[in-house]
């Protein structure tokens, strides 16, 4: 082996101990020349780590006294992830003034659960080498641990800024901001780390995570598509997107999403269950159940797997069940936020529940996400509610609300303004035409609208008991139609042809939901905006409109923890704004459709005289009457709706003027009582 010349024996060690070298590789007089180490180093990137570490081992034994030897073993020993805290220590006693001894390790104690030792390690590091950006973001590493979040987001700053396109360190930096709640300045950080791996996916999609957490969907949309562009088969970034169009009501996209990304990771139980949440939501019970158990059978500690099957069976009715299946998720995870939220749904909740608020409270105090301590405080006002604690009860909503807010795009009050006034303008210049009504047909639709919380749920399981008809749950379809009118895609709703073309899809969607049912009912609530296009598409399906109480109605929308979008249900006044342009909407829709079509029915009638209430709606959907219709709450089908236990309990009374325990925080509500 060739070697190098020799130190000057009063200089510094080669091995880089910081001591001179006649103390320390220069005490043997066979001392090793800096190639011998060298050629030792060299097997660190070879294929067999076994080598390395022998060779390592070997120097150990013939220079005890090097710090470099000990350094090298300890490396070996890392790579194949061993422990290497002893070999590390005996290196930094040796070798005081090396901070990459020292860096090694502060990561080897924190590793081993000493951070308070990290930190010294770290900081002597820091100490021999002030411009050491490693040593700051492993320093920031451990004081993170500790919760020293201040101190770490210093330290992680002192990093980048020795070594601006260190990024690690900058992807550390955003993750401290995140969890500091400095949002913006996160973002900022994302965004230079994403300049820095332009080409890495996993810096676009932290950046699209973040953004999806703030309820910036079409921001984080675009993080994930960039990162297809480049990366089609990346199934973090394909998972990430589906979830953002799952959270836009995007389901048939979302689920499209999911299969592409199970196809190159089938055996992902994440992906299974996240496409089993889609499914649900779709009203795809079976499909959604099946797709759960092979998650839960791929990875049966999955707590989330479990807590989706407990809502699927709740959704059946199965309440006793359900809870049990929140019960083994808690066991599986004591923290688990949604599995504590699960439960209030599906029952009242007594003073006897106390362990459940403890237990609600605790985990409320802990850092969690925002969309995770949204579904407690949600949880928690509901368990205050059903107490009577009616003040605690506000006050976990108002937080709630306040939490979700942040969460989603705010309510626009000109753009719904806007938005009836183009439906109404469209109408008057299309919809009204006669020549959309010269093709009569028997219609099998029966659409329930109002408000959501009013009732609707209600009215559609009583016609759905009728044995000839068919509950069909709340169907996007009519609603999309909305949404792309609004957007500008006009054409397919201007002329008959169009018309007729929206009419034909939606008859085959209920075809698939029942071939033989005379009567299908649509009770998506906010059908409202559109009666006079259902209309035109469909001249002799009938229309029943629900109403409530508007104050019961709107606390009722405020205090729900809605799976899909409500922007304007968290404030008050939006709330009243949104509910004043549904009474503007609805006002015109019964001064213009045909009489003999629409049906209004109020919440409080069928609780007065259910039979009565039921007899006039069955009437007037054209069936014959049947007494199943009194029974709907035995034997009913999946109810997907946050509906889904109050529907199954008897009728009563209860939630009748249920506004009068929240007099005092009615604010802008007050003004819609005349209603």
């Amino acid at each position: 082996m060739a070697a190098n010349p020799k130190p000057v024996r009063n200089a510094a060690c080669p091995c880089g101990s910081g001591r001179k070298y006649k103390k320390c590789c220069g005490l043997s007089a066979q001392g090793p020349m800096p190639a011998e180490f060298n050629a030792v180093a060299a097997l660190a990137n070879a294929a067999d780590p076994a080598a390395f570490e022998a060779a390592a081992a070997g120097l150990v034994r013939r220079f005890p006294e090097s710090a470099i030897a000990w350094k090298l073993l300890s490396v070996s020993r890392w790579r194949q992830g061993r422990d290497a805290l002893p070999d590390l220590q005996r290196a930094a006693e040796l070798g005081p003034g090396d901070p990459e001894v020292h860096g090694n390790l502060g990561n080897a104690l924190r590793r081993a659960g000493r951070l308070d030792d990290a930190v010294r390690a770290h900081r002597r590091a820091i100490a021999i080498n002030p411009h050491h950006a490693d040593a700051y973001n492993n320093l920031g590493r451990a004081l993170q641990d500790l919760g020293r979040l201040t101190d770490a987001l210093y330290s992680y700053r002192h990093a980048v800024s020795v070594r601006p396109d260190f990024a690690l360190a900058q992807a550390n930096l955003a993750g401290c901001l995140t969890e500091l709640g400095r949002h913006e300045e996160a973002l900022a950080s994302y965004r230079r780390l994403v300049t820095l791996r332009p080409d890495e996916p996993e810096a676009r999609n932290r950046l699209g995570n973040l953004l999806f957490d703030l309820g910036r969907y079409e921001e984080a949309a675009a993080c994930y598509q960039q990162i297809l562009e480049r990366h089609p088969d990346d199934v973090a970034a394909l998972s990430n997107l589906a979830a953002v169009l799952r959270e836009l009501s995007q389901l048939d996209a979302a689920e499209a999403c999911y299969r592409h990304a199970m196809e190159l990771a089938p055996d992902l139980a994440e992906l299974l269950f996240n496409l089993a949440v889609v499914l649900r939501l779709q009203n795809r019970a079976d499909e959604s159940l099946d797709i759960c158990h092979r998650a839960m059978v791929l990875q049966p500690d999955f707590g989330a797997a479990r807590v989706l099957l407990g809502k699927l069976l709740a959704d059946r009715g199965l309440f006793t069940e359900a809870e049990l299946c929140f019960e083994q998720a808690i066991d599986l995870d004591p923290d688990s936020a949604d599995a504590w939220c699960a439960i209030p749904a599906l029952r009242r909740m007594t003073d006897a529940d106390a362990d459940w608020l403890h237990g609600a409270t605790r985990i409320a105090a802990q850092p969690l996400s925002a969309r995770k301590s949204v579904h407690l405080r949600y949880a928690m006002g509901k368990y205050c509610d059903d107490i009577g604690d009616y003040s605690a009860a506000f006050s976990h909503y108002r937080i709630a609300n306040q939490q979700r807010r942040s969460l989603r795009p705010r309510y626009d009050r000109a753009a719904r303004t806007q938005a009836v006034d183009r439906v109404i303008g469209f109408h008057r210049q299309y919809w009204s035409q006669a020549g959309f009504h010269a093709l009569r047909t028997h219609e099998r639709a029966i659409f329930v609208v109002g408000m959501p919380r009013a009732g609707t749920t209600l009215v559609e399981q009583i016609l759905g008991r009728h044995p000839t008809a068919f509950g069909a749950g709340e169907q996007p379809f009519w609603g999309n139609v909305l949404a792309a009118l609004l957007s500008g895609a006009e054409a397919a709703v201007k002329d008959p042809a169009g018309i007729a073309g929206l009419a034909g899809e939606y008859r085959e969607i209920l075809r698939r939901l029942s071939v033989d049912a005379e009567k299908v009912i649509d009770k998506m609530p906010g059908n409202f905006m559109v009666l006079g296009l259902i209309h035109a598409a469909l001249p002799d399906a009938r229309i029943i409109h629900v109403e409530r109480d508007p104050r019961d109605t709107c606390l009722s929308i405020h205090f729900q923890n809605f799976e899909g979008q409500h922007p304007y249900a968290h404030d008050l006044d939006d709330l009243t704004h949104y509910y004043r342009e549904y009474l503007r909407v609805m006002a015109y829709w019964r001064d213009v459709l045909p009489s003999g079509l629409l049906l209004e029915i109020r919440y409080e009638d069928i609780v007065r005289d259910q039979e009565a209430a039921a007899r006039r709606m069955v009437e007037f959907a054209g069936l014959r009457w049947d007494s199943c219709c009194l029974d709907y709450r035995r034997n009913a089908g999946p109810v997907l709706t946050a509906s889904n236990w109050q529907v199954r309990q008897p009728v009563t009374a209860a939630a009748v003027g249920r506004w009068r325990h929240y007099e005092d925080f009615l604010g802008p509500l007050r003004d819609l009582a005349g209603r």
